[in-house]
């Protein structure tokens, strides 16, 4: 896994926690409020006690976390966007052949020759790798794939590999 899918991963599974234990200090907030109310009669002027000034306490603090880690997410998305699916159209009857095949392929598929074409006319495995967050390896893969089907074509140049887009697909 690469340090985006951690964060994205970690910041995620941060707000949704701090967002459930939010909703149960909210509730047993109201609930102890529910039962001074029906101890002292009314609210005002009764004041908190030590337990109730707790929970309202926690329920600040959590708040505070969960719109820290709900912004960072959002902060991290728009520093740094990922190519999906869903930003690509279906193909019409003038699409090129590059958008008809960015429909038909896969998520990470799509996500590697789109970095193709934004890195052309020199595109390094290493760095399809970087600008899609997918490990060297399924890039890799994806290429040979690719290679195959005559969609890119590969030169080994020293130990890396330029990848370029076949000339039917430009």
């Amino acid at each position: 896994m690469d340090a985006r899918r951690i964060f994205m991963l970690s910041s995620g599974v941060l707000y949704a926690l701090t967002g459930v234990v939010l909703l149960y200090y909210f509730a047993e907030y109201i609930l102890l409020n529910s039962i001074s109310l029906v101890r002292h009669g009314s609210v005002i002027g009764s004041g908190l006690n030590p337990v109730e000034n707790y929970y309202f306490d926690l329920l600040v603090f959590f708040f505070f976390i969960s719109s820290l880690s709900f912004t960072l997410f959002q902060l991290f998305n728009i520093i740094y966007p990922e190519i999906t699916k869903s930003h690509i159209s279906p193909p019409t009857p003038r699409s090129t052949p590059f958008e008809v095949l960015l429909y038909i392929s896969t998520e990470e598929e799509a996500k590697v020759l789109q970095a193709i074409k934004d890195l052309a006319p020199r595109a390094y495995k290493f760095e399809i790798a970087r600008k899609t967050g997918l490990s060297r390896m399924k890039v890799h893969r994806i290429i040979q794939r690719f290679e195959s089907r005559d969609i890119v074509q590969v030169t080994k140049i020293g130990r890396n590999s330029q990848v370029t887009l076949s000339s039917w697909l430009i």
